[in-house]
C-alpha cells in the first residue's frame, strides 16, 4: 500500500504541476491580450480626439463661411435697395418733370 500511496501522491504533483503550468501560460496570454487592448485603446482615443479636431475646425470653416455669405447678401441687398431708391427717385422725377 505505500506503492500505492507514493503513486497517488506522484501523481497528484505531477496534476499539481500541469494545473499551474496552466494557470501560469493563461496569465501570460492574459497579459498580452490586455496590452494589445491598451495599445487599441490609446489608438482609438488618438483616432478619437483627431476627429474631434477635424469637427471643430469643420464647424469654424463653416461658421466663417456663412458669416462671410450674410455679408456679402447683406452687402448686395442694400446696393439693390439704394439702386432701387435711385431709380424709384429718378422716375419720380421724371414723371413730376413739366411736359414740353
Amino acid at each position: 500500500t505505500i506503492t500505492a500511496y507514493e503513486t497517488l501522491y506522484e501523481s497528484s504533483i505531477a496534476y499539481g504541476v500541469r494545473k499551474a503550468l496552466v494557470a501560469e501560460q493563461k496569465r501570460i496570454d492574459l497579459d498580452g491580450k490586455l496590452r494589445e487592448l491598451a495599445v487599441n485603446k490609446r489608438e482609438l482615443q488618438q483616432q478619437v480626439e483627431s476627429l474631434k479636431s477635424t469637427i471643430a475646425s469643420t464647424q469654424q470653416k463653416s461658421v466663417t463661411k456663412r458669416d462671410a455669405e450674410e455679408k456679402l447678401h447683406a452687402e448686395e441687398v442694400e446696393k439693390i435697395m439704394k439702386t432701387n431708391e435711385q431709380l424709384k427717385t429718378q422716375l419720380e422725377t421724371m414723371l413730376s418733370a413739366p411736359k414740353k
